[in-house]
């Protein structure tokens, strides 16, 4: 954007450097000036839509990858659920844990090339603090951080969302949340 303005400064002085040494009256001189200045404007704005319609098409591919990466999020925070219920089974219990961190890693590594810094942060807050072993309930916070950075990366609006209310919707006592 900076070198579209020095562009068109540099057009606009150009075109009185050449409107004086043309001959041209000292009249006719700052009108050339001002035809040059129109003009440079006119380039200086198609530029200027030219690159948001580039950043909005890239953002909207972004998205789409995004969504995709987010739903694997998603999914892994659901599995983690349903591995919390299972009991008694250990193979079982092994199995679905040894699933959960392959696909912990899986996320981390598509989540490194497309989730934004607010979504990084707080999934390694999530990540540092689930390995602490603090209270489960601060850790459905954690997650519940990481989906509201989620949605607002995709451009959804938060608001109206206090922490904690897009993991209670998994819940099947949400309020035993709001007790911890």
């Amino acid at each position: 954007m900076n070198t579209e303005i020095l562009i068109m400064v540099l057009l606009v002085i150009a075109s009185f450097i050449w409107a004086i040494k043309s001959g041209a009256s000292a009249k006719n001189a700052p009108a050339i000036v001002a035809a040059s200045a129109v003009i440079a404007a006119a380039i200086f704005s198609a530029l200027i839509t030219q690159q948001q319609t580039r950043e909005r098409e890239i953002s909207e591919s972004h998205r789409l990858q995004k969504i995709e990466v987010y739903g694997v999020f998603s999914d892994l925070y659901l599995a983690t659920l349903k591995t919390a219920k299972i009991t008694g089974d250990k193979k079982k219990l092994a199995a679905a844990q040894a699933d959960i961190v392959e696909q912990m890693f899986q996320y981390s590594k598509l989540a490194m090339l497309w989730a934004s810094p607010e979504v990084l942060l707080a999934y390694r807050n999530y990540r540092e603090y689930g390995q602490n072993e603090g209270s489960d309930a601060e850790l459905l916070l954690r997650v519940d951080d990481v989906l509201q950075a989620m949605r607002k990366d995709l451009g959804l609006s938060n608001l109206g969302l206090e922490r904690g209310a897009l993991v209670k919707m998994y819940l099947t006592d949400p309020e035993s949340l709001d007790s911890k």
